[in-house]
C-alpha cells in the first residue's frame, strides 16, 4: 500500500458506500493498513465452506452472488463502490453464499480489526455500515417475498387450466375425494357430470385450432357462470369438462345440465368475424352411491357419457 494512498485515491474513496460523508483524514491511519487485492474473472472470493475475516470493497469490476451452489443463477451483483463480507464479519459465521468475480476485479481489503477501529473512530462509518446491512437485509426479504410469490404462481398454474382459466384435471382429481367425503358426512346427494363437445376434432380440422380454442373458452364460460358456490368445475382435458353438483339429486342434475346444454346451443361464437357453427354437447351423469370410490364414481359417469355418444350425441344420459 503506497504511503500516500489517501492523497492519490481520495476521489475514489469518496464514492465508496462505506465512506460516504466520512472525514477520510480521521481514518487515514486505518486506510494505510488496508491492502489491495486483484482476482481474475470466475475466481471465488467468498464461500460458505470458508470462514471470512474481511470486508471487501469493490474498486473496479463486478462480483456475482450465488446462493447454495455455483451452478445456480446469480442472485445479486456487487458493483464498484459496494462492499461484501460485512454480514459474516458481524455474526462471525461462514458466508451464506458464494461470491464470484464476473470480471477481473480490484478490491480494497479491510480486516475485521480495521473495520471495528474505523467504526469506533467515525460515527459516519458506523452509520454507513448499518445502512449497508439494512439494505442487505431488505434485499434478503425481497428475495424471500419473490420466492413466496413465485411459489404461489406455480401452485396456481399447477391447478388452473391455462386456456380457460378454470380448474384443471389435476385439481379435480385432488379435490373430488374430499367432496365425496363431505357428501357422505352431510348426507347430501352428489352428482358427477362429464361433458364432451360434439365432433370437436372435425371442428378443429375444418376451422383451425384457434377457432377451437374460442369454442372451448365459450363453453367454459357458460359452465362457470351457471355453477353454484359449492359445485366443482374443471376442464378434464381437450374438449371435455367435468362437474360435481353438490346437494343435487339425479333429476335435478339432469335439469341443470339440460339448461346449460340449451345455453351452449344458442351461443354465437365468432372467429375473425366469421360466425362458427352451433355448438352441441353430450353429457353423462351419475349419482354417488354408498359403495362408490372416486374411481368407481367416475367410471360410471364415463359409461353414461359413452352411452350418450352411442345414442348419436347431442344428448344427456343419466344413470
Amino acid at each position: 500500500m503506497p504511503i500516500k494512498f489517501l492523497a492519490k485515491n481520495k476521489a475514489l474513496l469518496s464514492k465508496i458506500h462505506l465512506f460516504r460523508s466520512v472525514d477520510l483524514e480521521s481514518i487515514e491511519v486505518y486506510l494505510e493498513a488496508c491492502i489491495e487485492k486483484n482476482i481474475a474473472a470466475n475466481e471465488v472470493l467468498l464461500s460458505p465452506q470458508q470462514q471470512n475475516q474481511h470486508i471487501y470493497i469493490l474498486l473496479s469490476g463486478v462480483l456475482q452472488v450465488h446462493l447454495d451452489s455455483l451452478d445456480n443463477p446469480p442472485l445479486n451483483k456487487i458493483e464498484e463502490g459496494e462492499c461484501v463480507g460485512e454480514v459474516s464479519i458481524i455474526d462471525s459465521q461462514e458466508p451464506s453464499a458464494y461470491v464470484v468475480a464476473k470480471t477481473d476485479v480490484k478490491l480494497l481489503v479491510l480486516s475485521q480489526a480495521t473495520i471495528w477501529a474505523m467504526v469506533n473512530v467515525s460515527h459516519m462509518v458506523a452509520k454507513n455500515l448499518l445502512y449497508i446491512l439494512t439494505k442487505r437485509l431488505r434485499h434478503g426479504h425481497s428475495v424471500i417475498a419473490d420466492g413466496v410469490e413465485l411459489q404461489k404462481q406455480l401452485q396456481h398454474h399447477a391447478v388452473v387450466d391455462g386456456l380457460t382459466g378454470i380448474h384443471n384435471r389435476r385439481w379435480f382429481d385432488e379435490t373430488i375425494s374430499r367432496k365425496i367425503q363431505h357428501s357422505r358426512l352431510s348426507e347430501k346427494a352428489l352428482c358427477l357430470v362429464l361433458i364432451d363437445i360434439d365432433y370437436f376434432k372435425s371442428f378443429n380440422d375444418s376451422f383451425g385450432h384457434l377457432a377451437g380454442d374460442r369454442v372451448i373458452c365459450a363453453v367454459a364460460d357458460v359452465l362457470l357462470n351457471n355453477m353454484r358456490g359449492d359445485d366443482m368445475l374443471a376442464r378434464f382435458g381437450g374438449d371435455e369438462f367435468i362437474v360435481a353438483l353438490t346437494d343435487t339429486e339425479l333429476v335435478q342434475a339432469l335439469r341443470i345440465i339440460q339448461r346449460i346444454k340449451n345455453l351452449i346451443g344458442h351461443l354465437s361464437v365468432y372467429d375473425d368475424n366469421r360466425l362458427l357453427p352451433v355448438i352441441n354437447i353430450t353429457a353423462g351423469i351419475s349419482r354417488l352411491e354408498a359403495k362408490d370410490t372416486a374411481a368407481s364414481f367416475f367410471k360410471r359417469t364415463d359409461q353414461a357419457l359413452y352411452e350418450a355418444k352411442n345414442k348419436g350425441r347431442d344428448c344427456i344420459v343419466a344413470v
